[in-house]
């Protein structure tokens, strides 16, 4: 099988394991960062910090973080799918060139659309602290067109050049890896939240937070 096939018949598959490694590759720089914003709040009470710490966008997430996120992952599958169908075969460049001009956009619209929904206005300038909310969601949205860019690759895949130069032969686990991790993510992602909403249909928030749960 040539790049040409290899990258047509596994592009779903490879779209959702890529989007599933971008979206937790930003997620854990979110979660640090998020970390770095509450100590300098506590160090510095009446500033720029704590109202990065503490605004509606940041409540209502952290009121309802399940849900947030849960969204949070079907929108970075939903953004791989687009990058895979739509903008990666359509663009020119490296891979790292492609994935993060792609993320320019997402990040433009949670500038202009979601940080304004929840009153922080255009940026988040209403924050009082700059351009270092949109600076800092720039950077995310990066490292996750960067992390797809790369995890979407066949060369992640191990396929080995034909003598002729022209062509790659598929590694014969090259398909298989592709499409098994998305029939593994796809799998686990169902089978974790059946098993969370039956615990909260269950127990009721109050039993999660028993369990030490927040």
């Amino acid at each position: 099988m040539n790049l040409a096939n290899f990258s047509k018949d596994s592009r779903t598959a490879r779209a959702l394991v890529a989007g599933f490694s971008a979206t937790t590759a930003a997620t854990f720089l979110l979660f640090l960062s998020h970390l770095a914003v509450m100590l300098l709040a506590r160090l510095e009470p009446n500033s720029i910090y704590s109202n990065m710490a503490d605004n509606p966008l940041v409540n209502g997430a952290s009121g309802a973080i399940y849900l947030a996120v849960t969204l949070h992952f079907v929108m970075g599958l939903f953004l791989a799918l687009i990058y895979a169908h739509l903008w990666r075969p359509r663009v020119r460049g490296s891979a790292a060139v492609r994935g993060m001009t792609f993320a320019l956009f997402p990040w433009f619209l949670s500038c202009t659309v979601l940080f304004p929904f929840f009153g922080l206005g255009a940026f988040a300038l209403g924050l009082g602290a700059g351009i270092l909310p949109a600076a800092g969601s720039l950077l995310l949205h990066l490292v996750y067109g960067f992390t797809l860019s790369l995890a979407y690759q066949p060369s992640a895949y191990n396929l080995s050049r034909r003598t002729s130069g022209t062509e790659f032969e598929e590694d014969r686990h090259a398909v298989r890896q592709a499409k098994g991790g998305a029939l593994g993510l796809l799998t686990g992602a169902t089978v974790g939240s059946c098993i969370g909403l039956a615990g909260i249909f269950t127990f009721g928030l109050g039993g999660l937070q028993m369990a030490g749960m927040p």
